[in-house]
């Protein structure tokens, strides 16, 4: 079956104390109309300008829609998101803050170009483009306890900011309450690994994406991605050395469940092949900084 979930279904948080928008089966089919990360807050009327826009905080920044109900999503078991589509609109925002992100100071407090997505390329400019590679920033469930800001990445998904997320993956979370409750939003038409600025190219979309529930393929605490052959396991922690050992922990456990190997030759085909990439590390005091490993399915 298909749905579609409009944008006025959006939510700031992720929690099993709300009210699903809707109930769908797995194997369906669903279209979420997500709002910019911005909350459409920022005048976008006019290409290649730029303005000032407002800081939001957790009540008000990175709305997500959702949050969905999938049947028999129960725990222990995983929920997989199948990206299809991702369909942006034809103007996006490239945010810059002075005490956000890698490179600071660029500016003196907030600035924001205002961008073309037309082609599959971001117009930067009239003159000035780049290939797009359209993603989404924020998918997740609600948590195992209490509620979880959207704009915050965790064991549930939600801010993840990895830009493995687009319309070759299939993302697994392990389900914590029953129903899983699905939310996406804060879709990027192209982002640089790491979210160097606190944003990418933040626009409004369409993604389409089909539900399904399966059963656990390892004793996974966070997010995993399965795209091209490759399989990513993911780590948030406080800084990257944290995050990074939560993600070679993970992959080690999942190469030592699917080939049955001591945890000595899971490190040694890590070493070989693993490799270490950033999601956000823009350091925000809102988010974690998230790390995946990705190495091939040999299984």
């Amino acid at each position: 079956m298909f749905h579609v979930i409009p944008k006025s279904y959006r939510t700031f948080r992720f929690s099993s104390h709300f009210q699903p928008t809707i109930i769908v089966s797995p194997g369906d089919y669903l279209l979420f109309h997500t709002q910019d990360a911005h909350n459409g807050t920022i005048d976008i009327s006019q290409p290649w300008t730029d303005v000032p826009f407002p800081e939001l905080d957790q009540d008000s920044g990175n709305p997500v829609t959702g949050l969905v109900s999938v049947k028999n999503a129960l725990i222990g078991k995983l929920l997989r998101v199948k990206i299809l589509q991702i369909i942006p609109d034809p103007v996006g925002i490239l945010p810059v803050r002075s005490y956000m992100g890698i490179m600071r100071n660029v500016v003196s407090d907030r600035l924001a170009r205002t961008v073309k997505y037309q082609d599959k390329k971001i117009w930067i400019s009239q003159e000035l483009a780049l290939p797009a590679r359209p993603m989404v920033g924020t998918i997740g469930i609600a948590p195992e306890k209490g509620e979880i800001p959207t704009i915050t990445a965790g064991s549930h998904g939600g801010n993840m900011d990895d830009n493995l997320v687009d319309e070759h993956a299939e993302v697994f979370f392990p389900i914590q309450q029953q129903g899983a409750l699905l939310g996406l939003g804060d879709v990027h038409a192209a982002m640089g690994e790491g979210e160097l600025t606190g944003g990418g190219v933040d626009i409004s979309a369409q993604v389409l994406v089909q539900v399904d529930v399966v059963d656990s393929f390892f004793p996974s605490k966070n997010p995993v991605i399965i795209r091209k052959g490759m399989v990513s396991t993911h780590g948030f922690g406080k800084d990257y050395s944290e995050a990074a050992k939560i993600a070679s922990e993970e992959m080690a456990q999942l190469l030592i469940y699917q080939l049955k190997l001591s945890k000595y030759e899971a490190v040694l085909l890590m070493a070989a092949r693993g490799d270490l990439g950033l999601c956000q590390a823009c350091l925000s005091d809102s988010s974690a900084t998230g790390v995946r490993m990705t190495f091939p399915i040999l299984w």
